[in-house]
């Protein structure tokens, strides 16, 4: 089973594993761009699977080709920070992106693409606010 959350919606693809066929496929359009919205086309998908492909799930993957971000509390399971979409660019955006920036670089391998529209940096400069660790 494979979901891809994007931009504008999310879909789920169920592959045979025996002769690699797609069995299932669904797409669900977001009418916000809401921690909520997201959560519930992840049901609405679920749902839509049938029993059968379900019993026999081997694999899951989960893709985010929009680059955007959630934070999600495992034990509450309820969102922690709104959502920062793709093109939320921590420089310009975030009060503490600079800070975010120098971390990014300190860690970062010499010459990594890493910029200011990465997810990774999204969360650095999430944590400099509040932090993500509790």
């Amino acid at each position: 089973v494979g979901f891809d959350f994007g931009t504008s919606g999310a879909r789920v693809n169920v592959v045979d594993s025996a002769d690699l066929k797609e069995v299932h496929t669904a797409e669900v359009k977001y009418r916000v761009q809401e921690v909520a919205e997201w959560i519930e086309s992840l049901h609405e998908m679920l749902d839509g699977i049938p029993a059968d492909f379900k019993k026999s799930v081997i694999r899951i993957a989960i893709s985010g080709t929009s680059g955007s971000v959630i934070t999600y509390d495992k034990i509450t399971s309820q969102s922690i920070r709104g959502v920062r979409l793709y093109d939320f660019c921590t420089l310009a955006d975030a009060p503490c992106g600079a800070e975010a920036m120098r971390l990014i670089a300190e860690y970062s391998p010499p010459g990594s693409t890493v910029s200011g529209l990465c997810p990774l940096i999204t969360a650095f400069t999430w944590d400099a606010q509040v932090s993500l660790i509790a």
